[in-house]
């Protein structure tokens, strides 16, 4: 057991080593790591910048990781993928260990083998996401819940690690909550005292920080960003959890304004989009379900893996808006429920039994599924010959041994190489913030054909001018030096060195370690802060210094800011790189220039 275990983790950090290098950092978290590493108020509410002044738009859990890294290690690009990379390794040997405990080595072997060949995770370890923590938390809480079948004690660990996992990702952690709730309620023994524990823990582990930060008076901590009442409740269940289940990006405010995920359905698994990340063996998987469950439906795992897979399936298909990472959370149980699927099929085809169908069916759809993928995504046309050479060997049914090696190319090799296309990530570009692996199309990378329809969309602007290259950067993305000279010279000591209407805009600033207000937050229409706190803010001496998109027409509150701006600021005859402008709002300016 100890040799296939230690091989698979030393595969597995050789993989995520070498995606370690070939990453790239997302503007907006590295932003709020950076401030979190130098403030500790910052770090305590997960702000985005070291003023303390606005949150991020999520929960600080996983961000807490990389900023104590940061304090350790110091502000690098490696320093901010290392905790990724090292939770993506660390979930191949706790994978391993849940699955062999469940149903022996050979299935746990194959269930490492497929987790290590998921393009989604390789590619969302090599950008400081927070899903590889959630994955890990979610893998750890299944481990335990498998000890807890023997040993109710570990019932506790098992709900504790699921709420870990809500402090990193929120209600995504939840997804994986009802397959656990259900194993303890099939598994022999003190059924809905086990259940109880561990949902019990996991509801108070998952709300402890909510509930704790509720008794900060406002004026005390950050506004929250994502919540137009300032409040983290409103922003984790309406912006962060029915804005994207509902809103599918219709409100301004929406966490999932972006096109990404492709329109939902039962076939979304395999579109444009999320074919190439997850879906190669997710045929081979259901039917491995559909086919084994039911014999064993009361084996408490088979509910498990099974019910979190069937969950994922559903909540990835049909909800209205996410990106195509979001597909990691699926990743571990269908690697389990392979690996624990296999044998058994397996031996039905082997002996001829009357479920001898069952490994055929589902080789031959995930081959069809790789085909489609490669072909509707622009892959290589040799990888379609392999797999189509390895369909023909196991139709041919040579020796077993033959057969098993060609139905492994079949299953393996189109995940594979995808993985092995992916190129490095381009700098400042979206594909930190949507990261895909294989060919790096418009469709995988924006969502849409014109990346100018997600900018726009992201900056809250209309879509105007040229289309971008693929791996054009984001606008705004690197700090302007003729314009960081202008503030520093003038700089008075100033809570803040100037205020932007945009995430993007402020985060390499805040990256570098200046003090700027973020105004908007990530969207750009968060109500904070309003016209009259802005003169406020300029009255009491805290800032100085605005630089917005000032065009008229703007929507929502960006026009508001833009014409407050417009009205009592003086525009800065100063060459931008990005069409912005720089207001200089100090008391007695000459505000008569239009």
């Amino acid at each position: 057991m100890r040799r296939p275990l230690v091989v698979l983790t030393l595969v597995a950090g050789c993989l995520h080593g070498w995606g370690l290098f070939r990453g790239g950092t997302h503007f907006y978290y590295s932003a709020a790591v950076r401030s979190m590493s130098t403030s500790w108020s910052a770090f305590v509410f997960g702000a985005v910048d070291p003023a303390a002044s606005m949150t991020v738009d999520k929960l600080p859990g996983g961000l807490w990781i990389q900023a104590l890294f940061v304090r350790v290690l110091g502000f690098h690009p490696w320093v901010l993928l290392l905790p990724g990379a090292l939770a993506a390794t660390a979930t191949v040997p706790l994978l391993f260990a849940a699955v062999r405990r469940w149903a022996g080595t050979r299935a746990a072997v194959i269930a490492a083998v497929v987790l290590l060949a998921s393009p989604v995770v390789f590619v969302t370890a090599r950008v400081n996401l927070v899903d590889p923590l959630l994955v890990l938390c979610l893998v750890a809480a299944a481990y335990a819940l498998t000890r807890a079948l023997d040993d109710a004690r570990w019932s506790w660990a098992a709900g504790a690690l699921a709420g870990a996992g809500f402090q990193i990702k929120m209600v995504e952690a939840w997804v994986v909550l009802p397959a656990l709730v259900a194993a303890c309620l099939v598994a022999p023994g003190p059924r809905l005292r086990r259940a109880a524990v561990l949902a019990g823990t996991a509801l108070a582990v998952s709300l402890a920080w909510l509930v704790v930060v509720g008794f900060v008076p406002r004026g005390e901590r950050p506004h929250v960003d994502g919540s137009r009442g300032d409040t983290w409740w409103e922003m984790v269940f309406g912006y962060n959890g029915l804005g994207r289940g509902l809103a599918g990006g219709g409100s301004p405010l929406s966490a999932t304004a972006a096109p990404y995920g492709g329109p939902p359905g039962p076939l979304r698994l395999f579109d444009d989009q999320l074919g190439g990340q997850i879906g190669w063996l997710l045929p081979l998987g259901l039917v491995l379900l559909a086919a084994c469950w039911w014999p064993r439906r009361r084996d408490p795992l088979w509910t498990l893996w099974g019910g979190w897979l069937l969950t994922a399936v559903l909540v990835l298909s049909f909800l209205p808006g996410l990106h195509p990472y979001y597909a990691t959370l699926l990743a571990p149980a269908l690697a389990a429920v392979v690996g624990a699927g296999v044998p058994v099929a397996w031996t039905w085809w082997r002996d001829r039994g009357r479920l001898r169908w069952v490994l055929p069916l589902g080789g031959v759809l995930s081959a069809t599924a790789a085909v489609v993928v490669v072909v509707r995504a622009g892959g290589p046309g040799w990888l379609v010959a392999v797999v189509a050479v390895a369909v023909l060997g196991t139709v041919l049914r040579g020796a077993r041994r033959e057969v098993a090696a060609a139905g492994a190319v079949v299953l393996l090799a189109g995940p594979v190489a995808w993985i092995a296309i992916t190129p490095a990530v381009p700098p400042n570009s979206m594909h930190t913030a949507n990261p895909v692996a294989g060919p790096q199309t418009a469709v995988a990378v924006f969502g849409v054909a014109d990346p100018r329809i997600t900018l726009a969309r992201i900056l809250g602007v209309p879509p105007t001018g040229p289309v971008p290259a693929i791996d054009a950067p984001l606008p705004g993305s690197a700090v302007d030096p003729v314009l960081l000279d202008h503030l520093r010279a003038r700089h008075a000591g100033e809570r803040f060195l100037f205020a932007t209407g945009d995430a993007s805009t402020a985060s390499p600033y805040l990256a570098a370690g200046h003090s700027v207000l973020p105004m908007g937050g990530f969207t750009g229409f968060s109500p904070y802060p309003e016209p009259a706190e802005v003169a406020e803010l300029v009255r009491t001496g805290q800032l100085r210094f605005l630089y917005l998109t000032a065009v008229p027409g703007l929507p929502g509150v960006l026009g508001e800011r833009a014409a407050w701006a417009r009205g009592h600021c003086a525009p800065v005859p100063l060459r931008t790189p990005n069409g912005m402008t720089l207001f200089d709002c100090a008391p007695g300016v000459d505000t008569s220039t239009p």
